[in-house]
């Protein structure tokens, strides 16, 4: 005789950037443990080459979890995170402890809610491409990255180098247009896009880091008492190894 099938409550989540909604249900006690040897094996040394091996691991989780959605990886970075927050909070529950190290150098205990995420430089129009000259007659449309660019650095044993930034960037390419043609990104190899963006002037290097630090991003705002007469601190939380 078979054991009977443990049926799991089915949750709707609207994603902030692309504006889906998905049907998630909780991790179950199997997938959490390969999130906490994620978590655990990531949390001694925060670099981005960990984080987005923990991102690697989570989206296999994630996808998972979540129903009739055959690759997540397309997912903008915003909306993964903000996913994998709510699924923590159905999964587990909605509250987290943090230790917060106070600028006075005291260590403050604080509660993290998480259904207050919420998600800055987040645009009503949904439109978060830029189209940015490199010459006078081609310019580029830059969309945000996804998923897919984000856990190019997990491929790397270091942190970002300069051929891996050149790669995350030609996956943000969309478009290139000239005076006479616009050209698809898609139609091009990985090779031929990174060929193409090394050709960049040099000048042209902070205006598109300009577009990358405006980017939307999940985050939690918490209080701190400070142990001091500072008054209350408004901490905002938004790497991801805190939300776990």
């Amino acid at each position: 005789m078979t054991l009977p099938r443990i049926a799991l409550k089915v949750y709707s989540v609207k994603l902030p950037i692309s504006g889906k909604t998905l049907k998630v249900r909780p991790f179950t006690v199997k997938e959490q443990k390969i999130l906490l040897i994620s978590v655990n094996e990531s949390r001694d040394k925060k670099t981005e080459s960990n984080k987005s091996h923990m991102a690697a691991n989570f989206l296999e989780v994630l996808q998972t979890c979540v129903q009739g959605e055959d690759d997540l990886s397309e997912l903008s970075v915003a909306d993964f995170v903000f996913l994998m927050v709510k699924l923590r909070e159905f999964s587990i529950g909605g509250s987290i402890e943090l230790n917060y190290t106070c600028p006075c150098g005291e260590k403050v205990l604080t509660k993290m809610e998480l259904k207050n995420i919420e998600v800055k430089n987040n645009k009503k129009n949904g439109n978060y491409e830029k189209q940015i000259k490199i010459t006078p007659d081609i310019s580029i449309k830059l969309d945000m990255p996804t998923l897919k660019e984000a856990l190019l650095v997990s491929e790397s044993d270091n942190e970002i180098s300069e051929d891996l930034a050149v790669r995350i960037l030609a996956g943000c390419i969309r478009e290139v247009a000239d005076l006479e043609t616009v050209y698809k990104a898609s139609d091009y190899t990985t090779a031929e896009m990174c060929e193409f963006v090394e050709g960049f002037p040099v000048n042209k290097v902070k205006e598109i880091q300009e577009f990358f630090e405006t980017l939307p991003y999940p985050y939690i705002k918490v209080i701190a008492k400070c142990p001091e007469p500072n008054g209350d601190i408004d901490v905002e939380v938004k790497d991801i190894f805190d939300f776990f």
